[in-house]
């Protein structure tokens, strides 16, 4: 029963995560269509949520619990807002 209840309770963190993402990936990347997550775990530094955006693999991102764990690929680097 405890083993659900904390399966619930990530479930809900990732997913609120996964939305977190999303909002920072459509504010900052103007052709920005789809996201697709592609895996979600803890680690001895925190959390790591994977995925690529436009059904692309080439544009992939590996972001943390907070936007300065951020992490991509190239491709998707350059389709970035300039500051």
């Amino acid at each position: 029963m405890q083993h659900q209840e904390q399966e619930k309770k990530d479930l809900a963190f990732f997913n609120d995560q996964k939305e977190k993402i999303t909002i920072y990936l459509k504010y900052n990347i103007p052709d920005f269509n789809t996201v697709t997550f592609t895996n979600e775990e803890f680690n001895p530094i925190g959390i790591s949520i994977d995925g690529y955006i436009n059904n692309d693999k080439n544009l992939s991102f590996t972001a943390g619990k907070d936007v300065k764990l951020f992490s991509c690929s190239d491709e998707l680097d350059k389709m970035f807002k300039d500051p």
